[in-house]
């Protein structure tokens, strides 16, 4: 599978494919992308111009046959698909003309590492969740467009309700609620709703999210598949590492609490939830971790710390490798510097991260409260 770019724009762009970026310049020859693996049931390719642009791109299916050609549109300011082809038709034989030419001279997908990251990191998600997430109505009906400014539809449903509530008229709103721009359409998670608390089982409920993720989420919006929410999960993460977009790391975090503070699930899918989470904290940049990462939720939900419930239901004990990845990001305060045992590292965790440290958990949090966004930028990583 390759990839064309047929000029490129005025400015520094940052190219990249998956997990990979890398930087051109004006009037630098660039004749794609080669060799995309088709070991991967999915790629993203993403683009920014200069060093504070949008960060946008596209996902798209492994296809043996397939190449897109991507140009640049002056009016919209990016590079949008303008060509694709999977048979053998005119297009084909054109892009097969221009593929001869150029193969010599084009970028090489870049070799699978030995953890084989990408295919952790995707492994659960299906094309049909993605065009959903997305919202994709595109003519170009292999592709999925994503960007770092996207608001998700439960932002927008806070929002156009915080409004309703406040009752300010359209014409005074200094805020308006996004409706014909893209949006992320994830699986709407509240967990202080009446569809995650029982009437007579409102404390059991908020401390343990089982009720709520086996009888609302799953069957509601995954048709009973917790591989399916598994593959939400790595698709809103993937959003936040590759587009640093907001709405994306706040469904991330969603997730990754609905399912560590649910007692009711599998040890082979916890064994799964391991290895996908500490995959992505591996790879997660420090300035995301920094933005992004809400540390008092995570500890919270791995250490069970915080949780006023006299029955800890973390799993701590089944997430051996995600919680030796939040380490390594996390690192003990110097209380813990010299301990030599868990509980010296936990303690010192605690006395320098746990009190106070990052934001509320989304189950302490006003879902109608103002949030204040901090936007960084994708890290550029070597070719």
């Amino acid at each position: 599978m390759n990839i064309f770019l047929d000029s490129i724009a005025g400015k520094d762009l940052i190219l990249g494919i998956d997990h990979h970026s890398f930087q051109l310049k004006p009037g630098h020859p660039f004749y794609g992308i080669k060799g995309i693996s088709t070991q991967y049931k999915f790629h993203v390719v993403h683009f920014q111009h200069g060093d504070n642009g949008l960060r946008y791109g596209y996902w798209f299916e492994s296809n043996d046959t397939a190449c897109i050609v991507f140009a640049y549109d002056i009016t919209k300011e990016l590079y949008v698909p303008q060509l694709t082809s999977y048979g053998n038709d005119d297009a084909a034989c054109r892009i097969a003309d221009r593929l001869r030419q150029s193969l010599p001279f084009m970028f090489q997908y870049p070799k699978i590492d030995d953890e084989d990251t990408w295919h952790t990191l995707t492994q659960h998600m299906k094309w049909t969740d993605i065009r959903y997430w997305t919202e994709t109505t595109s003519p170009h009906h292999c592709l999925a467009y994503v960007d770092s400014s996207m608001t998700t539809a439960q932002e927008n449903r806070l929002l156009k309700n915080t409004l309703l509530a406040n009752r300010i008229p359209n014409q005074q709103r200094e805020i308006t609620v996004p409706e014909t721009e893209p949006i992320l359409n994830y699986t709407p998670i509240v967990f202080k709703s009446s569809a995650a608390l029982r009437p007579e089982h409102k404390t059991n409920d908020y401390l343990d999210k089982s009720w709520y993720l086996n009888h609302v989420i799953l069957p509601q919006y995954h048709c009973g598949s917790l591989l399916s929410l598994l593959g939400e999960l790595q698709f809103a993460f993937l959003n936040t590492l590759i587009f640093s977009n907001y709405g994306s790391s706040i469904q991330w975090h969603s997730i990754t609490e609905l399912l560590c503070r649910s007692s009711q699930i599998p040890p082979r899918h916890l064994q799964q939830l391991d290895s996908i989470l500490a995959a992505q904290l591996a790879i997660l940049p420090k300035e995301h971790a920094d933005a992004f990462l809400n540390e008092k939720l995570w500890l919270t939900c791995l250490a069970g710390r915080g949780a006023a419930d006299p029955g800890d239901i973390s799993h701590r004990t089944h997430l051996p490798l995600t919680i030796q990845q939040l380490r390594n990001l996390l690192p003990p305060s110097p209380v813990a510097a010299n301990g030599d045992d868990e509980d010296d590292w936990d303690a010192g965790w605690d006395a320098g991260r746990g009190a106070g440290a990052g934001t509320a958990s989304a189950s302490d949090s006003d879902e109608y409260a103002p949030t204040v966004v901090t936007r960084t930028f994708h890290q550029l990583r070597p070719a």
